[in-house]
């Protein structure tokens, strides 16, 4: 890259080391040979240029301009140091740039690993270069418990899960710096993985994996439980590592549940490990073992309800959107009817789709196609409780639960969403329970709902959770669940919309509770 006057130009060489740009005022060429870069520069008028490029080392032999030696000075960039070179003015400028020993690299280079734990220390080093300081956007860092030691550190992780990125400024030789991105998913100490429900002859076996995400060897004694099963658990995890595979016999198969079932280590120094261990045919494959376990509270929704999910999108939402979006002749992704523009863009104002199955007989309970667990969904002129961040709907609904010793909880969820709310949390449930603690469940598309008439695509496209067919033309509803892991007594469920254009809504809600 270089520039003049502030404008800057770019090529990237290709794998034989050359580029070049041709224009009515400017021309150059780029050439990489060895330890050898040249770069002539042409212009229809006499310039002066100021040149940045991306050093190759941090070893530099002489830089040339014409065949005459010249200043030039080194910048720290992003994973490089930037080579800035003045030239005196001119129709012509011919740079080359040699560089002491082509076959020995001298540029820094970080060693660190990709994953760090919460709250614990992480270590790292360079290879080739000396820490000069730390910059950190993000706030990731204890800078309290920070330590630098010529080409060492050490840092605390602070609570902040995710993928986050920190900076390194290293010093090579005394003659150059650079900032080297530090790129690291932050994650609890201990985490369960790989775990699955192996089924064989009506017989059920808990199997997972236990990760050690920090940079110490952990020895974890304590004890895994999940469907009333306790089993002891010791396993010696080194650090960045993965245990064996852990497999052990549920002694009550009819305590799990489709969907969702708990799994929590209780380890020493008061550790608790969770995760989710998710098998929607488990009714299937356990002959609806759980049927003999539990019974079923479906919540009346009747004094909630706000409107019929066949005529979702007869509605006119409010506020208007944006008069113009992309371009003039598109006014928003969204129809004003909460339909998907790029889906229904051919006139298609409203929609009203056939929802055969909502069309149910033989007593007031909804089956559903995943293990026959039961919705209340109200039957009337409304028979859903959305909300939406457009005036037409409340942004939050509060549901009235009371159920005593529930232990998991079934939501029958129907969302219009698109595109353009992909990747964040659309919505979310709250549970709350009698002891003032909650029970989080963040509705993301795609992870866990999908826009309830397909938005544009073949099929349903929800990652997790199960599809419940609601009639023709691809309409369905998203069920997901909750284990709690333990009886709790209930409180309410709160639905609330976080993402604009979306539409939540919630048809039934059942809660499990040991008989």
């Amino acid at each position: 890259m270089f520039q003049i006057k502030g404008r800057r130009f770019s090529c990237v060489p290709s794998r034989l080391g050359v580029c070049s740009i041709d224009t009515d005022y400017l021309a150059y060429d780029y050439h990489k040979d060895g330890a050898k870069e040249t770069m002539v520069i042409h212009s229809e008028k006499s310039l002066a240029y100021d040149i940045r490029l991306i050093a190759k080392d941090t070893k530099i032999k002489s830089v040339k301009i014409n065949g005459s030696a010249v200043d030039y000075s080194l910048e720290p960039g992003i994973g490089h140091p930037w080579l800035t070179i003045e030239t005196p003015e001119g129709k012509k400028a011919e740079v080359e740039i040699t560089y002491q020993n082509p076959n020995k690299k001298h540029m820094p280079e970080l060693k660190a690993s990709a994953v760090g734990a919460i709250d614990e220390a992480y270590h790292f080093s360079i290879k080739k270069g000396k820490i000069v300081r730390l910059h950190d956007p993000q706030g990731i860092l204890d800078r309290k418990q920070s330590s630098i030691k010529n080409s060492k550190a050490s840092v605390v992780l602070k609570n902040k899960p995710g993928a986050h990125t920190f900076f390194v400024l290293v010093e090579s030789g005394g003659e150059s710096e650079m900032w080297l991105p530090v790129n690291l998913n932050l994650k609890e100490p201990l985490e369960i993985v790989d775990g699955q429900l192996v089924i064989k002859n009506d017989e059920a076996f808990a199997q997972f994996a236990i990760e050690n995400n920090s940079q110490e060897n952990i020895n974890l004694k304590g004890t895994a439980q999940i469907a009333g099963t306790d089993f002891p658990l010791h396993r010696m995890i080194k650090a960045n590592t993965t245990s064996d595979l852990v497999t052990f016999k549920i002694e009550n198969p009819s305590m799990l549940t489709p969907g969702e079932n708990l799994l929590t280590i209780y380890g020493n120094n008061k550790q608790e490990i969770k995760t989710n261990i998710v098998n929607w045919e488990l009714d299937d494959q356990l002959s609806g073992a759980y049927h003999n376990a539990y019974q079923s509270h479906s919540i009346d929704l009747s004094s909630l309800v706000n409107q019929d999910l066949a005529n979702l999108h007869q509605n006119k939402y409010t506020p208007p959107q944006p008069e113009l979006f992309y371009w003039d002749n598109i006014p928003s992704t969204v129809t004003e009817y909460g339909l998907n523009w790029w889906q229904y863009r051919d006139g298609q104002d409203k929609v009203k789709p056939s929802l055969t199955k909502l069309d149910y007989e033989g007593g007031d309970h909804f089956k559903s196609d995943m293990g026959g667990i039961p919705f209340l969904i109200t039957k009337g002129k409304e028979n859903a409780v959305f909300t939406s961040l457009y005036d037409n709907f409340p942004d939050k609904v509060e549901i009235p639960v009371n159920v005593t010793g529930g232990n998991k909880l079934y939501f029958f969820l129907t969302v219009a969403t698109n595109h353009m709310q992909s990747r964040i949390e659309n919505a979310k449930i709250t549970v709350n329970l009698e002891d003032g603690t909650q029970e989080i469940l963040p509705l993301t598309n795609p992870e866990n709902i999908d826009d309830w008439l397909k938005e544009n695509t073949s099929s349903a496209y929800a990652q997790s959770g199960f599809i419940q067919e609601l009639g023709d033309g691809g309409a369905h509803g998203n069920i997901l669940s909750i284990d709690l892991g333990k009886a709790k007594d209930i409180e309410s469920v709160e639905l609330q919309t976080l993402s604009n254009e979306v539409l939540a809504g919630l048809l039934g809600l059942t809660v499990l509770e040991q008989k």
